[in-house]
């Protein structure tokens, strides 16, 4: 290569690269913002996207219990596959589920992989109203994944029209969150990406697109490391923001099916690019060798998962680093409304055909919570019955159906639970919630499912409520449902109003047993109104609480709350270090100095690895300053390091990461291996503002180590350049 060719790219290269993100947030950017190649939060931190992808919509649709074993392994982000039946209440839930974990969740429409005519399909159900809203509500913290591997045979023209498309339709929809945009060629084409990409960031009113290669490149199709080495590094040169997000260890189980995973994982690392290997598990099928764990635990990784998530030098674990934006807990969220008062059916005794599981039992369906629910068998006939304790008038139903519902099903009553009146019979059940007038009279009340929706599901309630004349003689009170956060600032009384009808109050219930004290606990005002001290709030739980209105007839009323804490020291706080990554030269005369914020922890040592750095020897502390001596890091072998910071408690314990200069020759700006009037020429353009170096090229012209680069080091350099200084640096 020309030598002169060489500095003026490397020049050119210096001028693009950007050196700080503004921190301020604005209505087009809510949250993070793309600048350059990187990822920034709305404070200004830089955010390396390191995680796993998790099939949430045909598994665990809410998150749960994926989520918080995700978050054992430090991960910062998780990309979550969603589907266009996926409604926005599903949406929000999972979103904040993600959140709640302190990751930020990446969602993306998996419904148009491989197929470009679909395009239009994903983009009309980002758009819809309430998809937005949803979307608006977690836009501090989310990323959208327009598509998953949209396309797969895509001309650059159609590539750019129709994405360039899909984007401002979304800005003008009111989205205003990084937008992700897969390769085509089913995720694989990183040329389409690198061809398109600068074309459709300009073409973005917002400026704030990510590019996702999904690098399933095995062997077997010619692929090979240094392919993944050169094609990073191509990205990197024309500044393209760029996540691999999906690639797993190989795409067959045969030797040439395997994908270099581990230069993948390397080279995303040492270039600063965000990783999500596939996937999380269970569910694929019939890669089942993709799944890393076998119940979304994680208890149960197998040595893929417990290689690229824990072990790996560049494993998720080892390099992922959470934003503080992201460390801090959510409010609680109210509960979601009860059924109206006076359900007849509530805590009855309820019986069934059959049920998946102990956990999804017949009880659930009428305990009052929508959190649990009752699923049969995959048969049909099933059914389900409560009894209500004695014959009742009935006049409504009100069944809220899980995704598994039936669309075929009768209502049926009966006096003895052995002859059976059909009151309705439904052939075109719609499911969520339905509710239903009947007319009708029975001790028992029985749905008797004839046709699921899926075959290949059982059917399933949340819960029911049985309504009758004598529902209206029950008391009530508003709200029904209430939140209580433990943050000093925020905490505050809970005041509930009585409508006691002819009832007499008694007194009110945490679960079936404990009392609260009447004027301690809560106090009553004029009757009517019932005010919960948060003295006693501050004393629950956090989660949600149950308290019970009881009354000496009728149908006791529940009031749901939600207890969390938004206090910084009311939960685990992560210690911080500043910074958390750093590039060193080991030639430098300097020690290294990081900042720590216990945030209430104790620093108890740093670990290399599984040894112990000697205190007083390899590093000192001093108040907030944690100095690592350069007699250390000139003796470290690798050319990498990972220095653990162990605190006490809970929290995630940070990790430094050093890098360290390469082959460096102080004063050798382009790293040609020779000082000479070239590297001079760099260092005067530089000092003349005519281009901007990054921080290792500075810190190679600092020639008296005085940690500045200025007119002493220029004229040093000239020095050097005529006989009259023979060695570089100069030191004192």
């Amino acid at each position: 290569m020309n030598k002169l060719f060489f500095i003026v790219s490397l020049l050119a290269a210096l001028l693009i690269f950007p050196i700080t993100a503004s921190a301020a947030t604005d209505s087009t950017h809510p949250g993070f913002r793309v600048e350059g190649r990187f990822l920034y939060d709305n404070t200004g931190e830089k955010v390396i996207l390191y995680g796993v992808n998790k099939m949430c919509i045909w598994t665990d649709k809410d998150g749960v219990p994926s989520f918080s074993e995700i978050a054992k392994t430090g991960a910062n982000c998780v990309r979550i596959t969603w589907g266009l039946d996926g409604s926005a209440e599903d949406l929000d839930t999972v979103i904040r589920n993600c959140r709640a974990e302190h990751m930020i969740p990446i969602i993306e429409l998996h419904d148009a992989t491989g197929d470009w005519s679909k395009l239009p399909l994903l983009v009309n159900y980002w758009v819809r109203p309430d998809i937005v809203n949803v979307i608006k509500k977690h836009q501090e913290y989310l990323l959208v994944n327009i598509g998953n591997e949209v396309g797969q045979t895509v001309t650059e023209e159609t590539f750019k029209a129709d994405y360039e498309s899909a984007v401002k339709k979304m800005r003008d929809a009111g989205i205003h969150v990084p937008l992700v945009i897969d390769a085509s060629s089913y995720g694989q084409s990183i040329d389409m990406l690198q061809a398109c990409g600068p074309y459709l960031i300009s073409a973005d009113p917002d400026k704030n697109l990510m590019f996702s290669v999904h690098m399933w490149w095995p062997y077997m199709w010619g692929h090979s490391d240094q392919e993944v080495i050169d094609e990073i590094a191509q990205s990197v040169n024309i500044n393209l923001p760029l996540i691999v997000g999906e690639f797993g260890h190989m795409w067959d189980e045969t030797e040439n099916g395997k994908i270099p995973y581990k230069t993948i994982m390397e080279q995303c690392y040492k270039n600063q690019i965000g990783y999500l290997p596939w996937e999380w598990g269970p569910g694929n099928n019939p890669q089942t060798f993709l799944d890393m764990t076998s119940d979304s635990t994680f208890a149960t990784l197998n040595d893929y998962g417990k290689e690229v998530m824990l072990n790996n030098q560049y494993s998720v674990k080892n390099i992922a680093k959470r934003p503080a934006s992201m460390l801090s807990n959510l409010p609680p969220v109210l509960p979601k409304e009860p059924l109206p008062y006076g359900n007849l059916a509530y805590k009855k005794p309820v019986t069934a055909s059959s049920i998946e599981s102990t956990q999804n039992n017949e009880s659930n369906i009428v305990d009052g919570d929508f959190e649990t629910r009752w699923a049969s068998q995959i048969s049909d006939p099933s059914w389900i019955c409560v009894d209500l304790g004695a014959k009742k008038d009935i006049n409504r139903l009100i069944i809220c159906w899980e995704a598994a519902y039936a669309t075929q099903y009768k209502i049926q009553v009966s006096d003895d639970k052995s002859t059976w009146t059909d009151v309705i019979t439904q052939y075109n059940g719609t499911g969520k919630t339905e509710d239903i007038k009947l007319s009708c009279s029975g001790r028992y009340l029985r749905i008797y499912g004839m046709q699921r929706i899926n075959y290949q599901w059982p059917y399933s309630i949340w819960e029911i409520g049985v309504y009758g004349p004598e529902s209206e003689l029950s008391a009530s009170i508003s709200p029904a449902v209430a939140v209580f956060d433990k943050n000093p600032t925020n905490a505050a009384d809970i005041s509930v109003t009585l409508d006691s009808k002819s009832n007499t109050f008694n007194e009110v219930l945490n679960g079936t047993s404990v009392k609260l004290v009447a004027g301690q606990d809560y106090v009553i005002q004029d009757k009517t109104t019932l005010i919960i001290k948060k003295e006693y709030l501050l004393g629950l739980s956090e989660g949600t609480t149950k308290l019970i209105f009881d009354y000496s007839d009728g149908v006791d009323p529940v009031l749901a709350i939600a207890v969390g804490n938004t206090t910084p020291d009311g939960s685990v706080q992560n210690p911080i270090i500043s910074p958390s990554s750093v590039t060193y030269d080991r030639t430098s005369a300097t020690d290294l100095r990081v900042t720590i914020s216990p945030n209430g922890n104790t620093l108890t040592s740093i670990i290399n690895g599984s040894e112990p750095l000697v205190p007083n020897v390899d590093f000192t502390i001093s108040g907030d300053t944690v100095t690592i001596m350069r007699s250390y890091l000139a003796t470290q072998p690798s050319d990498n390091l990972n220095l653990t910071f162990d605190f006490s408690g809970n929290g995630i314990d940070p990790v430094l990461t050093v890098t360290f200069l390469k082959d460096t020759i102080c004063g050798d700006a382009n790293q040609d291996g020779v000082i000479d009037a070239l590297d001079y020429v760099i260092l005067k353009q530089h000092l003349l503002g005519l281009v901007t170096l990054n921080n290792d090229v500075i810190n190679i012209l600092d020639l008296n180590l005085d940690g500045t680069t200025d007119a002493i080091d220029l004229s040093i350099f000239k020095q050097y350049l005529l006989g009259k200084i023979t060695y570089l640096p100069v030191t004192p």
